[in-house]
């Protein structure tokens, strides 16, 4: 059977509208959503302001949203669309593992280990400590990686909110 997807919330853009098909995996940002269909293409749908609807016409393994931009990996190389009023899509040359995408910036494990992160450098959001790592998480304003040891490190806005505080337990994944 069709594995269907079912959005709710606000309606505004079309944001609640996906399209019909078979999906196999999905991640949403801001206002916009992108789900790869078995060919490993994205639909995305929402509001296509910036161009953050329209990803590149060619099959990736996988993919991220921010705010206002997507980027995927085809073949560890690393695609952007969308705003880049930051840079958030100015994406680097070298092989990625993975990606995820922030507010306005965007980290990816490249092939080894370490994490580089490119878009708004407000806030230090784009200073990620040196180290292996196998797991990242961007956030509106930080960053969070899992090394290879297992210690959590966190960059970013610090605030007084914690958000850089990361547990003193092992972590198995993020």
């Amino acid at each position: 059977g069709e594995a269907r997807l079912h959005c709710w919330g606000e309606e505004a853009g079309g944001r609640s509208a996906p399209p019909r098909g078979n999906f196999e995996a999905l991640a949403v940002g801001d206002a916009s959503a992108c789900a790869r269909a078995p060919d490993r293409r994205l639909a995305c749908w929402g509001d296509g302001g910036q161009g953050r609807t329209m990803p590149p016409p060619i099959a990736v393994d996988s993919f991220a949203l921010g705010d206002r931009h997507g980027c995927a990996l085809a073949e560890r190389r690393v695609i952007c669309w969308g705003d880049n009023s930051r840079g958030q899509s100015d994406a680097p040359d070298d092989e990625h593992l993975h990606l995820s995408a922030g507010h306005r910036h965007t980290c990816g494990i490249r092939v080894g280990g370490a994490v580089d992160c490119w878009g708004d450098a407000a806030g230090a959001r784009l200073d990620a400590p040196e180290g292996v790592y196998v797991d990242l998480s961007a956030g509106q304003e930080h960053s969070c990686a899992l090394a290879l040891d297992g210690d959590l490190r966190c960059w970013g806005v610090a605030g007084m909110d914690g958000r850089l505080d990361a547990p003193g337990v092992e972590v198995l994944g993020i």
